[in-house]
């Protein structure tokens, strides 16, 4: 049974585009991140950990952990007032303990809280014609 609703944020700004950057994933990559969205969809929060997942506690963000072509690749997002959906904000890469974009966890932040106060919005989380926004 799915537990938790995936989305994507859209944005004013198509820098760091959330749907550019899964668009332009290798089919590899995409069945990577899609393996890795339908294990959290049916997952309660506290099996959200590694290697699939993990707490940014102090951002209050979550990440969503896999490889892209020996990169580690990052989606960020959390849920939206606590409610069943989650929305990723930034796709962002790691390398040792460095993230690009460097101010990934404040955009991220910034971009979350962004959906409810400025009019930015989002969208369902759609992978090779699957829609992921549904319970």
């Amino acid at each position: 049974m799915k537990l938790w609703a995936f989305h994507i944020y859209v944005g004013n700004s198509s820098r760091y585009c959330v749907r550019s950057e899964i668009e332009g994933f290798d089919a590899k990559t995409r069945a990577i991140l899609e393996a890795r969205i339908k294990y959290l969809q049916i997952s309660p929060l506290n099996m959200w950990n590694r290697p699939e997942a993990a707490k940014i506690v102090e951002y209050n963000l979550f990440e969503i952990r896999f490889k892209k072509v020996n990169v580690q690749c990052r989606p960020l997002g959390n849920f939206l007032n606590n409610s069943k959906d989650f929305v990723i904000t930034l796709i962002c890469t790691k390398k040792g303990s460095n993230y690009e974009p460097k101010n990934a966890f404040t955009l991220a932040s910034k971009r979350l809280s962004g959906i409810s106060d400025d009019g930015d919005a989002y969208s369902p989380l759609k992978i090779n014609g699957v829609d992921y926004s549904k319970i």
